[in-house]
């Protein structure tokens, strides 16, 4: 099985407000969840027995404020990525990057300005959407440039999608000498942040939420 990965990025916001909010939504639609500091939390990985690989934990991890972005890991939330960050927006009144990697061949990535979808890409739309719903995730350059002050040419490039007549001879393709991933990489997504000003968590996180159903 490939990677299925679930990041987001909050613009101008500290993990703790962002914290509040997702604890807040989550209340609402009948989730608890519990808030640990990064030193509760790194209690948590110390005592392996709290890890149950059949049934793991469900929690959000949310790490530090970095070039005006704190970012957002998702793993096994028993809730949906793209409401909760439609909410943090809104509540917060901020942008919201999120990126969605499924079975390491496709790739998603949203943008939200204040509870709305302003923008929408796949990477992999013939297979995941269908060839008639591809033109619905070609992600807009002009959209990215406004919100996040960026090069609209050099945007643009990395909304590259696959199709059946180019997917071959684009698999080991870099848009950039300087780009870490290829475009057949789970991980190239990182490369498409790094262009908005984001940068991917190598970090600890500040905050840890643990979800539950009440």
């Amino acid at each position: 099985m490939g990677l299925f990965l679930f990041v987001a990025a909050v613009k101008g916001k500290q993990p703790l407000e962002i914290a509040a909010s997702i604890k807040i939504y989550l209340d609402q639609i009948g989730f608890k969840t519990e808030i640990k500091s990064a030193e509760k939390w790194r209690e948590e990985i110390k005592n392996r027995s709290n890890f149950d690989v059949i049934d793991p934990l469900a929690l959000t991890a949310i790490f530090n404020l970095k070039n005006n972005f704190s970012t957002i890991s998702f793993d096994n939330c028993p809730f949906q990525e793209t409401d909760a960050c439609k909410q943090i927006s809104n509540q917060l009144d901020t942008i919201v990057s999120l990126i969605e990697v499924y079975d390491s061949s496709t790739w998603y990535h949203r943008l939200f300005q204040n509870g709305s979808i302003i923008d929408k890409f796949c990477n992999n739309p013939e297979e995941f959407e269908g060839i008639e719903k591809a033109i619905k995730f070609k992600g807009n350059p002009s959209t990215l440039t406004r919100i996040f002050g960026i090069n609209e040419l050099e945007i643009e490039q990395y909304l590259f999608q696959f199709t059946s007549e180019n997917r071959e001879i684009n698999l080991s393709r870099k848009i950039s000498p300087s780009d870490d991933y290829s475009l057949e990489s789970e991980w190239f997504f990182i490369d498409f942040w790094k262009k908005l000003g984001i940068e991917y968590p190598k970090s600890s996180p500040q905050f840890v939420l643990f979800h539950k159903i009440k």
